[in-house]
């Protein structure tokens, strides 16, 4: 008996001294009690803005968590916990976050990773399992498109949202960033209209041609598939304001949530 007590005791010792414990998110991060039941949540992330080219991730992109899952992020966020050690270390380029707000839309940040605290680091546990879950909730489960007559028509688009997406058609080279969460859901969206009519089409045969911007929660886009063939110019007027088309038209979708 006293053996068995002697190793229990020991191996305590060693969890006790050994330069590593357990410690909550909240511990680390504090949040007052107001904003553990927010009436918002955003997740912010870079992982989906990485530049290709210069192989270096961009500006985190902010994704507004649904409003049937924010008990649900709240409750796994909040039962984080971390892995402290004695040291530092390099901070990675991914910056992962989420920010809770309050009904005054006062908020708190609260970063997803790692962290250096004075000479301690604190090292996320089951990060990979929560980014995950994350991302499967803020990835739209489907979408519809709509001409830029028919969102105007329907409160999608504003005028001034009509002004601004007239003014990024006119000048040919203005180059905006389409997030990859939001390319591959405007892409299933086309493709699922396609399917029934040509069966063999996939993902490869969609391309997003020209991203126009995002206006509230519609997103402008310029979208061909490969296998059609597509007309001359055309054109239409809203609002005294003329859209010029070569090739496909330009569409809005929307997340149908």
């Amino acid at each position: 008996m006293k053996k068995t007590l002697f190793i229990i005791l020991s191996v305590v010792a060693i969890l006790l001294f050994s330069g590593c414990s357990s410690i909550g998110i909240t511990d680390v991060q504090p949040v007052s009690l107001e904003f553990k039941n927010p009436t918002k949540v955003v997740y912010g992330t870079n992982r989906t803005n990485y530049d290709e080219q210069n192989q270096i991730y961009k500006d985190p992109i902010e994704y507004e968590i649904p409003e049937d899952s924010v008990k649900g992020v709240v409750k796994k966020l909040l039962s984080l916990t971390y892995k402290k050690y004695e040291g530092n270390i390099d901070a990675s380029p991914i910056n992962d976050y989420i920010v809770m707000y309050d009904n005054d839309n006062n908020f708190v940040t609260i970063q997803i990773g790692s962290l250096n605290e004075d000479v301690m680091h604190y090292e996320l546990v089951g990060i990979d399992a929560f980014i995950d879950y994350l991302m499967q909730v803020v990835t739209p489960k489907g979408g519809k498109f709509y001409t830029i007559q028919e969102a105007y028509d329907q409160g999608l688009l504003t005028l001034e949202n009509l002004n601004l997406l007239h003014k990024y058609h006119e000048r040919v080279q203005i180059q905006l960033e389409l997030d990859s969460i939001f390319e591959g859901a405007i892409k299933k969206t086309r493709l699922a209209e396609l399917i029934n009519d040509y069966p063999n089409a996939t993902l490869e045969n969609i391309n997003i041609d020209k991203y126009y911007g995002k206006y509230e929660s519609a997103y402008a886009v310029k979208i061909s598939v490969t296998f059609y063939i597509y007309g001359g110019i055309v054109s239409e007027t809203i609002e005294g304001l003329e859209f010029v088309f070569n090739g496909p038209s330009t569409l809005i979708w929307c997340d149908t949530k």
